[in-house]
């Protein structure tokens, strides 16, 4: 079995029963003992983690909009992002072993965080895994946070204005799967207000909303 020790640290829990996590990160092409039944179990866990999560921090925001949310820290470059921070790929049992250019390699990866959660929670309940999310997520509700803030900001402004809906369209990607650079433009009905590139969609977008804003604002002052 895997030295999990550096592992089990990242993540923050200590197994009672360590087979759990070795099965987490077992992949079937290795045997049909794997982590395709924890997968299934933590996605249903991670979305009531985030839920619960999001409905107590935002307690005036919409259904929607909680939906919404929810889906940007549960996806699949969210997942891939964490597992990237986990080294998870160092663990991950696979025939062949697991490499940079396997193919598949992000979505494989995001799978192993939702099984290692499912493996949390069935060694520590509830709570175990609640914790885990909020530790391992913080860097991303952080984020959200700031872009929320500036794409607000940029709502704000519009709607005061009477301006009709804005629009982020993804416009460009680039770069390896656990480098990638995304491009996101920001428009009020056909009219582009601002682009910007980030390592993340959520970070370009904020980027985008800034740019607009102050575009918006220096035509508001000329005119």
């Amino acid at each position: 079995m895997p030295e999990f020790s550096r592992l089990t640290q990242d993540i923050g829990y200590t197994f009672r029963h360590a087979r759990l996590l070795s099965l987490a990160l077992t992949h079937p092409s290795f045997g049909a003992q794997n982590n395709q039944r924890l997968e299934f179990l933590g996605d249903s866990v991670l979305e009531l983690c985030m839920s619960h999560h999001l409905f107590l921090t935002y307690p005036k925001m919409k259904e929607g909009k909680l939906t919404a949310l929810r889906a940007s820290l549960v996806c699949e470059d969210t997942l891939y992002r964490i597992a990237e921070r986990l080294r998870l790929g160092d663990y991950i049992r696979m025939l062949p072993p697991l490499q940079p250019d396997t193919r598949g390699r992000k979505a494989l990866m995001a799978d192993a965080v939702e099984a290692v959660l499912a493996a949390v929670y069935l060694d520590g309940g509830l709570e175990a895994a609640h914790e885990m999310v909020e530790r391992l997520w913080a860097a991303e509700f952080a984020a959200d946070r700031e872009a929320g803030n500036g794409k607000s900001k940029l709502q704000e402004f519009v709607q005061a204005r009477h301006l009709p809906e804005l629009r982020y369209d993804t416009v460009g990607e680039e770069g390896p799967a656990h480098q990638r650079r995304f491009t996101v433009a920001v428009y009020l009905e056909d009219r582009e207000l601002g682009r910007a590139e980030g390592n993340s969609k959520k970070d370009a977008q904020q980027k985008a909303a800034e740019i607009a804003l102050n575009a918006l604002k220096e035509q508001e002052g000329d005119a």
